[in-house]
């Protein structure tokens, strides 16, 4: 039904991990890649989907297959909100850049409940993610979109990653 679920386990990663190496390996455009080769590619294309860096969730990331297959082409700008998280009193949106390129001046604007916070990130190698941490304000539920901007005439390749929307309930009593 186009849904979504979440599960955690080895029966479950490992044969996402399988079959983003088999693919890795035979659709690695005209060269051939072996396991290892295959295992390096996907692991530089990891995208950080929960917390900023490894944990015990998701790990170093999750693989994107448009990312392994691309990863050697130059010209790509993907910015993305990879993940928003929350920790107290704070909102955590996580920016990573998922291109081949520098990005230069990327704007960030997280709404939380109907306030935006603006930020500028001023550069981010490919690969690399900041961390954009916002005031929560208060325990009430919190509405949060976040999405994140090119500028400078960088045309971003897949612009559905450029925003998230997360809806946090109020805590119980």
């Amino acid at each position: 039904g186009n849904q979504a679920a979440v599960a955690s386990g080895t029966s479950f990663s490992s044969p996402i991990i399988t079959g983003t190496l088999a693919a890795t390996m035979s659709n690695s455009g005209n060269r051939t890649l072996s396991a290892t080769q295959a295992a390096a590619a996907m692991n530089s294309n990891l995208n950080d989907v929960g917390p900023q860096g490894n944990d015990p969730s998701t790990g170093a990331g999750v693989p994107d297959m448009w990312r392994i297959l691309n990863g050697n082409t130059p010209g790509i700008y993907d910015a993305a909100i990879t993940s928003i998280t929350t920790s107290g009193n704070q909102v955590q949106v996580l920016v990573q850049n998922l291109g081949t390129e520098t990005m230069v001046n990327a704007g960030v604007a997280v709404n939380i409940n109907g306030t935006t916070t603006n930020a500028n990130i001023t550069t981010l190698l490919a690969g690399d993610n900041r961390l954009i941490t916002v005031p929560a304000g208060g325990s009430r539920g919190l509405n949060i979109t976040s999405s994140v901007q090119l500028s400078g005439g960088q045309t971003d390749q897949r612009p559905a990653n450029d925003s998230i929307s997360q809806t946090v309930p109020a805590p119980g009593p």
